[in-house]
């Protein structure tokens, strides 16, 4: 197949789960990847040192048409010896747009094409401070999606140089971005890597301390403007997803997402991620917010004090979507008399309680009608037009005649 080709374009690819063993001279993927400098893509995914031999020899030569690269070790160990790309292996990938490397690292000081319009770091075995990879983003102006995960480590102290500080212009072309570090290496270099409200953001971080729940302040300057949130989500079990919309309903047109946000705990710190919720309150303007969804799997509920801060931000709420165990703590906070403060989302006019997997509780109907028979009655709410219970809708004449629904 390789002699029909003559000198055309190839693409390789393997996928390789065997277990650690040489890798002889014979084998395919050895025959193919002497032809390494005529590929446009390469995509390896096999064995640590399988993958370290590979790419030492035959990803050292120059590749003038390789398009995308893809590296990743299977069945990662932790006593596996580092494994690097070449130094200088991308220096003549001129046409490079799409680089993935997964427990694979780049050599230091490396220099990427600026063709590249997707990059994806996963946890390389050596971590890059935040100066080098300020560094080796700097020229990559036309990147589109970047993923950096658990691939940051701070600066080390040097009291004998001054700290490299410096800050990117804006990336204008960049549309999403994903970061997992923790919240002293997020900050330094989302302080030092700036967004636009354009680009969708993912930040995931394993809690160890109370700072790395509190993503507001990264976030604020970026997304802070009043009226450009109109749909939040929100799922709540061992750690806490936020994720954020600029469109209310996906009837509407696709949601485009602003931020996502990731807690997750670490069970010996034993911090809550509740603090997500309560920093993100704090310092985004919520109250153009008009879908609110919360989901909790089984045997998991909103806790009271969140539903109280949700209500108490989300004053411009029309559509609410929970769970059944959660739909308690939400109706205590929409109750005319909850406090002193009036009834929850008081423009409240589409509620649904999504959990088609289970039976209505009787009792939590009667409190879903007490719910709103007493808010109709306190004339500081909006009525509620449409009540979905578990996927069962409620006729809209029937919600005219509240009463008639407690039988």
């Amino acid at each position: 197949m390789l002699q029909r080709s003559m000198a055309s374009p190839i693409s390789i690819y393997c996928n390789s789960h065997k277990p650690d063993e040489p890798i002889t001279g014979t084998a395919p993927i050895v025959q193919v990847l002497s032809h390494a400098d005529r590929a446009f893509e390469i995509d390896l995914n096999m064995c640590a040192s399988g993958l370290r031999d590979l790419t030492c020899t035959y990803l050292a030569m120059p590749m003038p048409f390789l398009k995308q690269l893809r590296l990743s070790i299977f069945n990662k160990r932790t006593d596996d010896a580092p494994c690097l790309l070449p130094r200088g292996c991308l220096e003549e990938a001129n046409n490079l747009s799409r680089l993935d490397l997964f427990y694979v690292g780049l050599p230091p000081e490396s220099i990427l094409s600026t063709t590249l319009t997707e990059l994806r770091l996963h946890q390389p075995p050596e971590k890059l401070t935040t100066s080098q990879m300020v560094a080796l983003l700097e020229p990559l102006e036309a990147l589109r999606d970047l993923h950096i995960i658990c691939s940051l480590q701070l600066d080390a102290p040097n009291s004998a140089a001054p700290r490299d500080q410096r800050r990117l212009s804006p990336r204008t072309s960049l549309n999403r971005l994903q970061l997992s570090a923790p919240a002293r290496e997020r900050n330094d270099f989302m302080n030092r890597f700036p967004i636009t409200s354009k680009t969708q953001t993912t930040l995931v971080c394993c809690t160890e301390m109370l700072e790395d729940l509190r993503f507001g302040q990264l976030l604020q300057p970026v997304y802070g403007a009043r009226g450009l949130l109109r749909r939040l989500d929100i799922s709540y079990s061992h750690g806490i997803a936020i994720l954020a919309y600029v469109h209310a309903s996906p009837e509407m047109m696709p949601l485009e997402m602003c931020f996502g946000l990731f807690a997750l705990p670490d069970e010996d710190a034993g911090i809550l991620p509740d603090e997500t919720l309560r920093d993100l309150c704090n310092m985004i303007p919520l109250d153009s917010i008009e879908t609110l969804v919360v989901s909790t799997p089984d045997r998991w509920e909103l806790t009271q004090i969140m539903a109280r801060l949700l209500a108490s931000h989300l004053s411009g709420v029309r559509t609410l979507r929970v769970k059944q165990d959660s739909m308690k703590h939400i109706l205590r906070v929409m109750h005319p008399e909850a406090d002193e403060h009036g009834p929850a989302f008081p423009s409240l006019r589409s509620l649904t309680m999504d959990d088609k997997s289970r039976n209505p509780d009787k009792e939590l109907l009667q409190v879903v009608v007490d719910c709103l028979v007493a808010r109709k009655a306190s004339g500081k709410t909006v009525d509620v037009e449409e009540l979905d219970i578990n996927g069962w809708r409620v006729p809209p004449e029937r919600l005219q005649e509240l009463e008639s629904l407690k039988d």
